[in-house]
């Protein structure tokens, strides 16, 4: 007897299925003694199957967590279209830029209907109306931005209230594209990891599954899966959504797994509250045995150019350059710091810590002994140690001022001829426009850096292409972003500080791939770094350039703005870019740890045809390395980068009128508003990322006792297993 299986009854098997799946996860997640608290963790905010957080297909008033990028893959077809295409494939992404702000994006690629790649933001209350009982939270959003295509656009207002285990959401929705008029839903919390929903879109009731997968062996990263169906249109039939988030600081957060693994507890020492504690010492000979075994230790480290000495009121002076550490200079800092503080008699209250960059001194930074060695050791038992030694901390670019410094004699690791062989990828991509996807280049970049003397760097990169989309192929419409094997760069750089907040980089040789030529550059940075000036300029003969006569020049001026209470700085730019097109460049940066988010507007104008473009982009910066590199051997080091970026971008609307496609967001013939910029620049080599500043390191002390614990964790094995042997 055969049994005939009709696409009718499929469904209804599957709704069936489906609420029954829901029903059972209901009842075991309420009735199980394990799952009793409806207060273990807060309501998890995570992406929906569109371009912001919330339920389904409509928001809810709440926003991701701040610093925190969440992706999401989902195969569901929009409702207004499902009928004239054969699939619908979404690539969707969030980022938490503060505790009330998110933004994201969305790239769909629906057969028939469309491709397009389109930017969303959303603004909760929820840090200032969280705190007061029945008052619910407020959520404005955009989706699809702006552009010459807007296929999904929408404007909302959304009110959110949780009540136990529930979040109501109900919220109006201006259209044109989604969501115009009145919508609304629930998420029910019937587990930490489990999420029931529900809504009512402005078209139809959808009713899903969420699963939120729980941290697992101390790994940052977490998982998310979704299982939606439409109950006005084939019930039953399921679209699928998969994602994952990721902290920007790549750090594993308290509320993850109820504590912080960077956080080593204290040791058991006697805690000392003053330097007045301290019992002076005398015995010269000892003071500078001791000198001498820091010098030594922090060489076997492997730090550069390392001097130890005393001024003449009896302050030690400790003189280093970082070739380890280079995620960030305040690691290589707290290291040299807990070794002093562990090193060193009781005899000096103050330590200066002079900061090396190809042997020029940059900064020093002035600490209390003691008060460094009680927040080394017992920082996290007496957090109000850390206001005590920022009480005590001195920040200055004029090392001179110090005055006359004996130091004890002996090697101190010359960095003359020092040489790290820099590897990292290099990826070029199209993404969403009319003739693909996802285009790409991946490639090997081979980056030798050499110090000759005082603040000269010899500098060459070779960019050798690996892998490839059929459109980057020769004769197809990608062809000119693609490149062979070539050298980019070789460069001879002079780093020069004529005074102590001045700091000027010559440059020249093969400045970029073609091109003879110099680069350029003068960053003033005054009082505490919050303001800093920047000129670049370059010049250069193109041999392959005809568009510019083979002459390419730049010239650019900028002013930067640092809010050290946010991590956050405002950077505006103008002139001539690196591609000879003319206008200026807006740039907002925040710092999650050692990783920056930028969002970015450009506005230029071609100087051959006079076409004026605007665009607007985000970019992803972090270093590319351990957090600790590897030792130089017979002054050689191979590493990773300190920043690698990746940046996403889209023209916005023009009135390019001798275009036919003048008026819709399309890519440029060429890159525009390109900064001329290289690994060998001030920010990168000398000025740790631009954080090389009073108020950045008074507002990251903390990380100095991180950075010297997770230097104890990493090398107190080894040296135990050295000892054995």
């Amino acid at each position: 007897m055969a049994v005939l299986v009709t696409n009718d009854s499929w469904g209804c098997l599957m709704k069936y299925l489906l609420f029954a799946v829901i029903y059972g996860v209901v009842l075991y997640a309420t009735s199980s003694a394990a799952f009793e608290t409806p207060h273990g963790r807060q309501f998890s905010s995570n992406l929906s199957l569109q371009s912001f957080s919330g339920i389904l297909n409509t928001p809810n008033a709440f926003v991701v967590p701040e610093g925190t990028f969440q992706g999401v893959y989902t195969n569901q077809k929009e409702s207004v279209w499902r009928d004239h295409t054969v699939r619908q494939e979404n690539y969707l992404f969030m980022v938490g830029m503060f505790n009330f702000l998110e933004i994201g994006g969305q790239l769909f690629d629906a057969p028939r209907v469309g491709r397009d790649l389109s930017g969303s933001l959303k603004v909760t209350s929820a840090p200032w109306t969280s705190k007061y009982s029945y008052l619910p939270t407020v959520g404005v959003g955009i989706q699809d931005v702006s552009g010459g295509a807007t296929l999904l656009k929408t404007r909302y207002l959304v009110l959110s209230e949780d009540l136990w285990r529930l979040r109501l959401s109900v919220g109006y929705g201006a259209g044109p594209d989604r969501m115009e008029g009145v919508f609304g839903g629930g998420e029910f919390k019937a587990h930490d990891w489990v999420y029931l929903l529900g809504e009512y879109d402005t078209k139809e009731w959808n009713a899903g599954i969420r699963f939120v997968a729980p941290r697992f062996l101390n790994f940052p990263i977490g998982l998310t899966a979704t299982v939606k169906s439409s109950l006005g249109h084939r019930p039953g039939a399921l679209d699928m959504a998969i994602g994952f988030s990721l902290p920007l600081d790549f750090k594993v957060r308290d509320d993850d797994q109820g504590h912080n693994p960077d956080i080593a507890p204290d040791i058991a020492a006697p805690l000392v509250t003053s330097s007045n504690d301290r019992k002076p010492k005398s015995d010269s000979a000892m003071e500078t045995s001791r000198m001498i075994a820091l010098r030594n230790r922090l060489i076997e480290a492997g730090f550069f150019n390392v001097k130890v000495g005393e001024l003449e009121n009896h302050i030690l002076v400790v003189e280093y350059e970082n070739s380890l550490f280079n995620h960030n200079e305040l690691d290589a800092l707290g290291v040299v710091a807990g070794m002093t503080a562990a090193t060193m008699p009781e005899h000096y209250k103050e330590v200066f810590f002079v900061l090396k960059k190809k042997n020029i001194r940059m900064a020093s930074v002035a600490l209390r002994l003691a008060e460094l060695a009680a927040y080394l050791d017992h920082g996290q038992a007496h957090p109000d140690l850390l206001e005590r030694l920022k009480d005590t901390v001195s920040v200055s670019t004029d090392t001179d001022a110090m005055g006359r410094v004996a130091y004890v004699d002996g090697d101190g690791n010359s960095a003359m001829f020092a040489t790290s062989l820099v590897l990292f990828p290099g990826l070029t991509t199209i993404v969403g426009n009319e003739y693909g996807v996802f285009d790409y280049v991946l490639s090997l970049k081979v980056n030798p850096q050499m110090t000759l003397w005082k603040g000269a760097m010899l500098n060459a990169q070779w960019d050798i292409p690996l892998l490839w989309s059929d459109n980057m192929n020769k004769g197809h419409v990608f062809q000119d972003k693609k490149s062979p094997a070539r050298l980019d760069r070789l460069m001879l750089a002079q780093g020069i500080k004529p005074l102590p907040d001045l700091l000027l980089n010559l440059g020249g040789g093969v400045i970029f791939p073609n091109v003879y030529g110099m680069l350029n550059e003068l960053v003033w940075q005054p009082g505490d770094g919050r303001h800093r000036m920047q000129l670049i300029q370059s010049w250069g003969k193109n041999t392959e350039n005809n568009r510019t006569n083979g002459d390419d020049t730049s010239y650019l001026a900028s002013y930067r703005y640092y809010f050290s209470q946010l991590d956050l700085s405002l950077e505006g730019m103008l002139g001539r870019f690196r591609f000879q097109d003319e206008g200026c460049l807006v740039d907002v940066k925040k710092y999650f740890g050692d990783t920056a988010v930028s969002l970015y507007y450009k506005n230029s104008t071609t100087t051959l045809d006079k076409k004026h473009w605007q665009s607007v982009g985000i970019r992803f910066s972090f270093p590319l390395s351990p957090a600790k590199d590897m030792k130089h051997v017979y002054k050689m080091q191979a590493r990773g980068l300190e920043q690698w970026s990746y940046a996403q971008e889209t023209t916005l609307k023009n009135s390019n009128s001798n275009d036919p496609r003048g008026a819709l967001n399309y890519i440029s013939d060429v890159s525009l508003g390109v900064v001329p910029d290289s690994t060998g620049s001030l920010n990168i080599q000398y000025l740790n990322r631009d954080r090389l500043n009073r108020s950045y390191i008074l507002s990251n002390l903390s990380r100095l006792r991180a950075s010297w614990r997770d230097y104890l964790a990493r090398e107190a094995p080894r040296t135990v297993a050295a000892e054995k042997k």
